[in-house]
């Protein structure tokens, strides 16, 4: 019986020593949980600070370099996306005005071909008429072409080589 005693005596501490192991265990596991929440809650708000005062610095640093009149790459890059908002605004209009002064110009034409139609049949007076409605013809086809040439120049269209360049309507344009 001094047997069963003692291994139950040694059972009974072991399994006393297993408890107080665990129960030690649960402790410093709950110590450690805590200790890592508020670590974790401290980087968090020092994070979240440092942002802010990086955002606060670089905006003090900004306002002091224009206070100063020195440019920044953002400020030069927002100077020059301005200047070429503004020219594609102006060439938005350019090309609007263009248009439809082509278009006016196309109607009128129409217009005035069957306009003059019935005319062109006349003897002698048909002649004439149709030897003026060919002056005016060319010449809205001339305007057209000016208009055209103004269009590529404002586009800033690769230039040509000088073979190439033909006088029409007293205006350099593209042959062939």
């Amino acid at each position: 019986m001094t047997q069963t005693s003692n291994s139950h005596s040694v059972k009974k501490k072991v399994w006393s020593w297993i408890k107080g192991f665990f129960k030690f265990f649960w402790i410093f596991a709950g110590w450690a949980r805590s200790l890592l929440v508020i670590t974790l809650l401290a980087l968090s708000l020092l994070f979240n600070g440092l942002l802010i005062f990086n955002d606060v610095v670089l905006t003090a640093v900004d306002a002091v370099a224009s206070a100063v009149n020195l440019t920044t790459a953002n400020s030069r890059k927002n100077a020059k996306l301005t200047e070429l908002q503004n020219k594609s605004n102006a060439n938005k209009k350019l090309v609007e005005d263009k248009t439809k002064r082509v278009n006016q110009r196309m109607k009128k034409a129409v217009l005035r071909e069957i306009a003059v139609k019935p005319a062109e049949v006349l003897p002698l007076i048909g002649t004439a008429v149709i030897v003026g409605a060919t002056a005016w013809e060319l010449r809205d086809l001339c305007e057209t072409m000016k208009d055209m040439e103004e269009l590529k120049k404002m586009f800033n269209t690769e230039s040509t080589p000088e073979n190439d360049v033909v006088t029409v309507c007293g205006k350099e344009v593209l042959g062939k």
